[in-house]
């Protein structure tokens, strides 16, 4: 069974254990802290070890843990700990397990062993991808801490912090600017013993675990009267696009730390070219030769050049393909899949559920008929249903559909099916981790209630025979619902009976049964024509007689703009004219 090193104490950790749990390879995960420990859930192959690391207690957890690779999932800022793995890895390939490296500093044979590119023991390092969608022109960057300190120091009014407890105790080396921090950190007790050791009150302390909304950092600017906000460049995964959407939205100031360069040779290294720093070592014939390299070549080569087996990569399907050529074996991963067929209500974004807006939020991909697209605000689309671009993707609303959402104006299960396959592929192989939580999250649009007269039921079923896929309903509020409360009526009496798609033969003579038994009616229509067969029927029926006298109450476009209710002869329902949709209710008037 291969076995994997993973450094990790990140979401990109979580998901590269998870991966590994899931194809059986045996992984021991580093973090450093408790936290850390805490939010790896327990699976089966990973074991978690807590705690920071020396160089010498990397290199001989490598030594001796019989791995077939490494891999350093650490976060992007944490260039001395990255550093550390390189150094760590690359002596305890260069020394071996037994050798004879013992006795000297591990950081002189790390710094001749980097420079050797004997490397034979893969390590990869996973480098967050770090664009974000939002435009950082509202933000003001600094290079390093020290240079964001002295911007504060200008600043008036609260500051909240979401770099981390890491380098807390330097904002709070200044007084004027400690007084006004509000430092988010994460709930565990190293992070709140730092920011104590800092100087912090309680009230100054938001301990807590993201990731954090648009919205949730907004109700923290809000009520903690914010002036800027402080963060690091870490990419999506980080939540830069929420905080700097939020610090736009409130108008405060958005202070950005840059990503420290990822150090080299030059950085890390303790000690000079000369290979009789190491006198006393006993080396074998490669290790001479790699010494005699060092001698020659003074330059400071990046880590990148200098590793035979280093790579780096920036998606977990490149991870996936590179673990398998270091594994000789399969690496696979499936990303499953969530789709909500919500019910959007009768059309009027007023009338969506909270339920249904949530899950738009969160949509990768939305599927509907152009006009429930354009009903929802999906960018893309105008108000009568035309589509306006022809690319799919980023056509995001502002107020309603998350930012990653493509649309696709379909509504059949035939159209979808492939479409949502070929989607969990590419985001397979594509995936950064920013936007990999193995779920693929759809949303199909259905109008009024997906459980009242909608395909909703053949789409679940189809929906269903898909590998790891799960199907939920989310209900809306149907047009017989919306009609009945704008005529302030009650419905459950009423019979429903739909014309929308159905032959004249089999709904006229329902309408028959109903209206002889002077029963309430409520029906959905394909369009004016049947309102206007309707009419004609009724008309037919009275002239008959033994029949009761009705009052037609028809709905045009419902909560739409140019909404229309009408209350008719059935005789002038034979005159109604207008394309769109049409439904109604059958009341037998009183005294029959």
């Amino acid at each position: 069974m291969s076995k994997v090193l993973l450094f990790g104490g990140t979401t990109e950790g979580r998901i590269i254990a998870e991966i590994l749990s899931d194809n059986k390879i045996e992984c021991d995960v580093c973090v450093a802290t408790e936290y850390g420990e805490m939010v790896m859930e327990e699976m089966p192959f990973v074991r978690v070890m807590t705690g920071r690391l020396s160089y010498a207690e990397m290199a001989a957890l490598v030594q001796n843990g019989g791995y077939d690779a490494v891999i350093d999932a650490t976060h992007p800022f944490a260039v001395e700990v990255s550093a550390n793995i390189r150094k760590s890895v690359a002596s305890a390939v260069f020394c071996g397990a037994s050798d004879g490296c013992d006795g000297e500093p591990v950081e002189k044979v790390a710094a001749v062993a980097e420079k050797s590119g004997v490397l034979s023991l893969p390590l990869i390092r996973y480098e967050r991808n770090m664009d974000v969608s939002e435009n950082y022109d509202s933000c003001e960057f600094f290079d390093d801490v020290p240079s964001c300190i002295l911007a504060l120091a200008r600043t008036e009014g609260k500051i909240l912090l979401t770099t981390g407890s890491k380098e807390l105790g330097d904002f709070c080396e200044c007084e004027s600017i400690k007084s006004r921090l509000v430092a988010r950190v994460l709930p565990g007790m190293e992070s709140l013993r730092l920011c104590y050791d800092a100087g912090l009150t309680g009230k100054q302390i938001i301990a807590m675990q993201g990731p954090f909304s648009e919205q949730m950092n907004r109700t923290i600017i809000e009520e903690y009267g914010i002036s800027v906000l402080v963060m690091k460049e870490s990419g999506k995964t980080g939540g830069a696009d929420e905080k700097i959407r939020a610090a736009k939205a409130a108008g405060i100031g958005c202070y950005v730390i840059r990503r420290p360069r990822i150090l080299d040779d030059a950085d890390v290294s303790t000690v000079g070219q000369d290979s009789s720093e190491l006198s006393g070592v006993a080396l074998d014939s490669s290790k001479e030769s790699a010494f005699a390299f060092v001698e020659a070549d003074n330059s400071s080569a990046s880590h990148e050049s200098a590793f035979q087996n280093y790579c780096v990569v920036s998606s977990i399907g490149e991870l996936c393909r590179t673990l398998e050529k270091c594994l000789s074996g399969s690496v696979t991963w499936r990303i499953s899949l969530h789709v909500s067929l919500a019910g959007i209500g009768p059309g009027g974004t007023d009338f969506m559920t909270a339920a249904v807006r949530t899950r738009l939020a969160e949509a990768d991909c939305v599927f509907g008929a152009p006009r429930m697209l354009s009903s929802v605000h999906v960018k893309g689309f105008e108000a009568d249903g035309t589509k306006t671009r022809s690319d799919n993707a980023n056509c995001a609303s502002e107020k309603y559909i998350g930012e990653k959402c493509a649309t696709y104006p379909y509504y059949l299960a035939s159209d979808i099916l492939p479409v949502l396959e070929d989607l969990r592929q590419k985001a397979a192989e594509t995936s950064e981790s920013a936007n990999y939580a193995r779920v693929l999250r759809a949303v199909v649009l259905f109008s009024g209630d997906p459980g009242f007269f909608s395909g909703a039921e053949k789409l679940k079923e189809a929906l269903s025979a898909l590998p790891d896929a799960t199907v939920e309903i989310l209900p809306g509020i149907s047009s017989i619902q919306y009609l009945a409360s704008k005529l302030g009526r009650n419905w459950q009496n009423a019979d429903i009976i739909s014309m929308h798609g159905v032959p004249e033969e089999k709904w006229l003579p329902a309408v028959d049964s109903a209206v002889s038994a002077g029963r309430e009616v409520f029906f959905l229509t394909s369009g004016a024509a049947d309102i206007r067969r309707l009419g004609s029927f009724l008309v037919s029926l009275r002239r008959s007689g033994g029949v009761s006298e009705y009052t037609v109450h028809v709905g045009f476009q419902l909560s739409y703009p140019d909404e229309v209710v009408k209350t008719l002869t059935p005789e002038e329902c034979m005159e109604i004219d207008g394309q769109g949709l049409w439904c109604g209710m059958l009341i037998p008037k009183k005294g029959n």
